[in-house]
């Protein structure tokens, strides 16, 4: 089905019916005419803003007819619909803003104030730019998006940890709202009223709404709040002859119960199709009654899941009072009904048969590479059996205590519980690699014993399982395996293993890379010194979450790129390639840019890595420098509020920009080198917290003073730390101090000008996580002052062993003479967390 094809479906429905009713709120409504000018308006709002295909626009609206056009036009514009509700608390809301980090929102005058506003950057009040309507563009002049492209964002309910973000193409939403001609449904919602009830956070309510819109139907809103005024909702089903409704097991009880008190039987005498969905038994108990009370209508059952846009789909069907049919498959979905082995139940004599439903997914980019290679490139009739994806982890026991293989058995089954990609199968089906996650067993991977005679039969071991592909089984998801090697035939003890023996981890390198090998190695030693494992898939992407969201990825520009780049290289490339594949690869030797180097080799030092270690996956785990750690953490949530001070807040992106000005002015004018002190001397306040990371952007050592300790005090610290410069601000540039070139900040810092650009010195200073990052004084019981230095990986350590979580909100209270003021500040930030700053002298 073409991309973009439920819009487009939507304005031919209105061209053929302008003046039919659209979408109806208790006494206001709007024809199709009026409802496309209004999506017309939004859309027209939004390209004037510069948006562009793809980004994510939030709606934060109550059940309203700007809700409706607010849906469309974000995505007219070609901006993914990314619903927020209005009545959810503030920590979900939060989570979810942390989560996707858009820069717009619509909303209207209602929910203006619930919303934080410095979450984004452009705030789009509906209620303002629909009434009354301006001068528009026509809809024609807006691109097409691609079918692959994303259109819409339902997160999931969280009830088992963090909510997630779903991502659904304009193919799956053409698909969902398509299925329904399968059952003719179209043809009944042309003439009818379909009541919208499902809040925002269910997909039920794109359902709702774009199945009716599309075919010609009409919308029948409930005011905000009103879902369960049940004498409401009833009066609403009679006085607007609501003919389709989709309802929830609650609803449906709440429903039953009020005819059976009131007895108005005429309630549902004008609906005609009758959706449910959830509880099956609760919903089955209460049919009956529904279905004396109007006049036959169909019932049919929704699995509305946030993740698949009704996988399952729905069939009409006239209900006899027995069973609820579960429906067919939607148009190229393949679902499976699978047992406790892993088979596939027929569905042919095995009416009784209990099974888990299963949905295949598409594999990703590289296992399709890898397993080309195998059937192809690196087929068995030219190498044999040979295989170069098996990925081996050797493990020598040292110690003298033994190791239970009953033990070890029972970790390595809570790592492949945990860790899906270790029991994935990989089937080609109809054209598609497809993969498909096992259910648990006890025969997911194998555990092999093996008793060495000598160093050249061990050597023969390890290299049969580096090299024999027939270790592995990928349709039947044998990925991962096992093989301990006894070294003492005196050993009698079967259940234990000693000193000398080995334990072989294999796996194919389909289901796992170099730097995953580290997360099976910290898991491995959590789950067999604790025998538990931690387990919050909820709260992490899966690998088949990265299948599918990396297909939606415009390629373009990185193709264009490599095609520039490789275009350079010499000729003889193409005089080796040859179109038989004989697994013979080539060596082609050129030239980088010299600049190029250096600042790669520069970044690479400053950030701990090496060349082989992409740094966007490796920054923020290995051990950095303070400046660095914090420059990831505003790369992931710019717009986050990083500070709030009273009235007064600033973002992480405002606040690392205003610490590289500072840098550069300390890097360009006073010529700061690495490893040079620099003291501050500033009130708690938004300059203090920039200037404390704009002296490690500049490559100096912060060294805070106290602007309450006696003048003696601070001149003795500056003199210890034979520093030259000290930062200062307005309330405290007057401050006479020992020999040293104070430097106001309030001058250098323009808040009026954060959308002028930096240029930037920062990447040229050469500091690794050994200097020194600050200096703290302190009181010695004799009355002196000691200086205690820290180095940035030592502090880095320590932040990461604190338990600051990113929803985490800290007050930020102690004087600057002691080390927990930056555990406050800085660890907060670099855990991705907010600081309250008290205000001077707040603390009494």
């Amino acid at each position: 089905m073409a991309s973009f094809y439920v819009l487009r479906q939507l304005f031919e429905t209105a061209q053929m019916h302008p003046q039919k009713i659209a979408v109806v709120l208790d006494d206001q409504l709007w024809t199709y005419s009026e409802f496309i000018e209004r999506i017309e308006c939004v859309a027209s709002h939004l390209h004037h803003l510069n948006i562009v295909p793809g980004q994510i626009v939030y709606q934060f609206v109550d059940r309203s007819l700007e809700m409706i056009s607010g849906i469309f036009g974000i995505m007219c514009a070609g901006g993914v619909y990314c619903p927020l509700n209005t009545t959810d608390p503030y920590e979900r809301l939060a989570s979810l803003l942390d989560q996707i980090r858009g820069q717009y929102v619509l909303l209207h005058g209602k929910t203006r104030n619930q919303f934080p506003s410095t979450a984004v950057s452009y705030v789009i009040r509906l209620d303002e730019i629909l009434v009354p309507l301006s001068s528009v563009e026509d809809i024609r002049g807006i691109p097409d998006c691609r079918e692959s492209g994303p259109a819409y964002i339902i997160f999931t309910s969280g009830t088992t940890g963090r909510p997630k973000a779903v991502l659904h193409t304009h193919a799956s939403f053409s698909a969902g709202i398509g299925s329904g001609s399968q059952w003719d449904l179209g043809r009944d919602l042309i003439r009818c009223q379909v009541l919208q009830i499902a809040n925002c956070s269910w997909i039920t309510h794109m359902i709702e709404i774009a199945t009716t819109l599309t075919v010609g139907g009409t919308i029948v809103l409930l005011r905000p709040g009103a879902t369960f005024d049940i004498a409401y909702f009833c009066h609403t089903l009679v006085h607007q002859q609501i003919a389709t409704v989709l309802i929830g097991p609650f609803l449906v009880r709440a429903l039953c119960h009020y005819l059976e008190m009131s007895q108005r039987l005429e309630t549902f005498s004008f609906v005609r199709n009758l959706g449910t969905g959830g509880d099956y038994e609760l919903i089955h108990s209460n049919i009956e009654l529904l279905y004396t009370t109007s006049y036959n209508p169909r019932i049919f059952s929704v699995l509305g899941l946030s993740e698949c846009y009704v996988p399952i789909g729905y069939q009409l069907k006239d209900t006899d009072g027995n069973d609820i049919p579960i429906g067919y498959p939607l148009p190229d979905i393949q679902c499976l009904l699978i047992d406790e082995q892993g088979d596939i139940i027929s569905n042919t004599n095995n009416t009784s048969d209990v099974g888990e439903i299963y949905i295949a997914g598409v594999a990703s980019f590289a296992q399709q590479r890898l397993w080309m290679d195998e059937k192809i490139r690196f087929n068995e009739s030219i190498n044999g059996q040979i295989s170069v994806y098996n990925e081996l982890l050797i493990y020598k026991l040292t110690s003298t205590t033994s190791l239970s293989i009953d033990r070890l058995r029972q970790a390595l089954t809570l790592i492949i519980a945990k860790h899906e990609i270790l029991r994935i199968a990989l089937i080609y089906d109809q054209d598609k690699l497809i993969q498909k996650i096992l259910p648990l067993s006890n025969d997911l991977f194998d555990l092999e014993t093996t008793c060495v005679i000598n160093d050249t039969h061990l050597k023969q071991i390890v290299l049969n399982e580096e090299t024999n592909r027939a270790l592995f089984d990928l349709e039947q998801g044998r990925v991962f395996r096992c093989h301990i090697l006894r070294q003492s035939f005196t050993n009698n003890d079967d259940n234990n293993l000693k000193q000398e023996d080995i334990i072989l981890f294999n796996f194919h390198h389909i289901a796992i890379d170099g730097s995953s090998i580290i997360v099976f190695i910290n898991d491995l030693r959590q789950a067999f010194t604790m025998q538990v494992l931690s387990n919050n898939n909820e709260d992490s992407i899966t690998y088949l979450d990265y299948a599918q969201y990396e297909r939606l990825e415009d390629w373009s520009s990185a193709r264009q790129y490599w095609n520039h780049a490789l275009a350079t290289l010499d000729n003889s490339i193409d005089q080796q390639n040859s179109f038989i594949r004989s697994g013979k690869g080539y060596t082609v030797t050129f030239d980088l840019d010299h600049d190029l180097v250096t600042n790669l080799n520069r970044f690479i030092s400053q950030s701990n890595l090496t060349l082989f270690q992409p740094a966007a996956r490796f920054v923020h785990s290995q051990i950095s420098c303070i400046h660095w750690d914090l420059a990831y953490q505003t790369h992931l949530h710019p717009q986050k509020v990083a500070l709030v001070l009273e009235n007064g807040s600033m973002t992480y992106g405002e606040l690392i920009y205003y610490a590289q000005q500072l840098a550069n002015h300390l890097i360009t004018t006073y010529a700061v080198q690495p490893g040079q002190i620099v003291c501050q001397l500033i009130e708690r306040s938004f300059e203090m917290v920039i200037g404390m990371i704009g002296i490690w952007m500049s490559g100096g050592v912060y060294t805070p003073l106290n602007l309450h300790d006696p003048d003696k005090q601070l001149n003795t610290c500056i003199q210890q730390s034979d520093a030259h410069l000290l930062l200062v601000h307005q309330p405290t540039h007057d401050q006479l101090l020992f020999q040293c070139l104070m430097i106001n900040v309030d001058q250098i810092i323009c808040f009026d000008h954060i959308n002028e650009e930096i240029t930037t010195c920062i990447n040229f200073v050469n500091v690794t996580p050994e200097y020194i990052s600050h200096i703290i004084f302190t009181n010695e019981r004799s009355g002196l002052l000691k200086a205690v230095q820290l180095r940035h990986r030592n502090f880095i350590s320590s932040i990461r062993s604190n338990h600051i979580q990113p929803m985490d909100t800290v007050l930020h209270h102690t004087s600057v003479n002691f080390d927990v003021h930056l555990l406050e500040i800085v660890g907060t930030l670099i855990m991705g967390g907010q600081v309250i700053l008290l205000h001077p002298n707040g603390n009494l």
